[in-house]
């Protein structure tokens, strides 16, 4: 089992879209023999409440982990399985490295609880080359996690060859920080790119029409304009340069790893799998962070290889997908359901009935109609309340009790439904007090294009009351009322 997990990388890769500057042939290929999620979508647009959601198979408001402080630990306790740790529990050799969990959450990578330490310790490199230039791969972080990993494969190859066969089955995590800012990557993949003054820019760089300011953060960490002012065209321009360029940064490690795990004879047993753990604006809306309940941030890439499951092979599915799907898909993949005492608790669905039917659908009937992602909201640095201004608060630094509000999204076939909060110190949402709506029409969005959808919020036309009221409902309901009938 290789698990692959990338940073802050939107669903904008060679295999969904053809704009200049998207180099990613690497990914490219794998897409080409995996199942392909087109529709699939985290629980929460930032790195350590996505992770410990989806390596704890429970969503945010179980885990109660929000922004970075804690991990689903200190709430559910150490009994309860994580998704590395159920495969080491089954008897697996389980080894990570890079960012899989978020840093420090859990402590130190989850230690014991997750890998075998004692066969190769969890680890994230530091001293690392940070800035854009020609030294070697191998001192900039990306590149010691690829060559950690790359030391790994050889080595689970080389006790595999000396024993006949394998000791143990193996499940190894990679996690890699690019495209996280900041974008930095090796000289020659900023040079792949076409020049700065042919980069295109968002067709969309405001809000949408009738926008609500609770849905805006104002991000700080790449410049200081806030939603309603565009940056000047040639920043936009160098931004998304340097980002597409970190991107390809973090392509060209991933076929360094897939390389080796076929070097080292493992590709036609092992199965691959490769998730965003979350999206990322880049001028859409006026935006140029995470931080959201938007498409573009919640939307992630994200595709399954199963050596045995032709059927799944190089195809595509619209079946909707969501990140917590992951820890009960690789448990079924590989067969150790029953040897997870928590199995029940997970709050995804396995995913092997669509990769046995890329068809299968909400509409055709027989899976889940509906996803379902959150972010909170708080008043910003100057006090303002986020629904009065966009806020410049990412809540990432705020006790779970102060938040002013919490924004939950649902998505289902055609739309995508937001309702913001007031947010209580019992740490539950306050349904009565509503601080914001938004209604998207997704009517023909493939997911493709950046700028297609949630350019007018339509939640206050007379014509939708009806569909509001429909969708809110959903929303109240959650997640299981959204799976088929005879999984509920």
């Amino acid at each position: 089992m290789l698990f692959l997990v990338v940073d802050d990388l939107r669903n904008e890769l060679g295999f969904t879209n053809k704009r200049d500057g998207i180099i990613t042939p690497n990914l490219d290929a794998l897409a080409n023999k995996s199942m392909v999620f087109d529709r699939a979508y985290v629980q929460q647009g930032v790195c350590s409440p996505s992770r410990n959601s989806f390596l704890s198979g429970r969503r945010p408001d179980t885990t109660q982990i929000w922004n970075f402080k804690g991990s689903f630990r200190d709430v559910l306790g150490n009994a309860v399985s994580s998704l590395p740790g159920a495969f080491k529990n089954a008897g697996w050799l389980t080894t990570g490295m890079g960012k899989v969990y978020h840093p420090g959450s859990p402590a130190g990578g989850d230690k014991a609880l997750s890998w075998d330490i004692s066969w190769a310790p969890y680890i994230d490199p530091d001293n690392y080359t940070n800035a854009i230039s020609n030294a070697p791969d191998n001192t900039f972080e990306d590149g010691m996690i690829t060559a950690i990993a790359l030391e790994r494969i050889a080595r689970l190859a080389t006790e595999t060859k000396a024993n006949g066969t394998a000791a143990k089955p193996f499940f190894m995590a990679v996690g890699l920080h690019k495209p996280h800012i900041p974008w930095v990557m090796p000289q020659r993949f900023l040079d792949m790119q076409p020049p700065e003054n042919t980069t295109d820019t968002a067709i969309h760089g405001v809000p949408p029409i009738g926008y609500t300011n609770v849905s805006l953060y104002q991000c700080t960490n790449v410049d200081k304009q806030t939603p309603y002012d565009p940056l000047p065209i040639e920043t936009q321009q160098k931004n998304r340069r340097l980002y597409r360029a970190a991107m390809s940064w973090t392509d060209h490690n991933m076929g360094l790893i897939l390389g080796a795990l076929d070097h080292a004879g493992f590709s036609d047993t092992t199965v691959v799998t490769f998730i965003g753990d979350h999206g990322w604006h880049l001028g859409e809306r006026g935006l140029w962070c995470k931080q959201s309940v938007f498409d573009l941030v919640a939307r992630i890439p994200f595709m399954i290889h199963v050596p045995w499951m032709p059927a799944s092979q190089g195809t595509r599915t619209l079946a909707f997908a969501e990140a917590v799907d992951l820890f009960p898909t690789l448990l079924a993949l590989n067969n150790i359901e029953e040897k997870v005492w928590d199995l029940k608790q997970l709050e995804g669905s396995s995913l092997v009935p669509v990769l046995a039917n890329p068809l299968l659908n909400a509409t055709a009937g027989g899976w889940k109609n509906a996803t379902f992602s959150q972010y909170p909201r708080c008043k910003s640095k100057r006090g303002i309340m986020p629904w009065v201004g966009a806020t410049d608060n990412p809540c990432t630094a705020v006790a779970n009790t102060d938040f002013d509000a919490m924004g939950y999204t649902i998505r289902v076939e055609r739309w995508r439904y937001t309702i913001f909060v007031k947010w209580t110190s019992n740490k539950t949402p306050d349904w009565t007090a509503v601080v914001g709506e938004e209604l998207y029409d997704h009517l023909n969005d493939t997911g493709f294009d950046t700028d297609f959808a949630e350019n007018d919020n339509v939640v206050a036309a007379p014509e939708n009351a009806e569909l509001k009221a429909e969708l809110y409902t959903a929303l109240r309901a959650g997640w299981k009322a959204a799976l088929p009938k005879a999984s509920q």
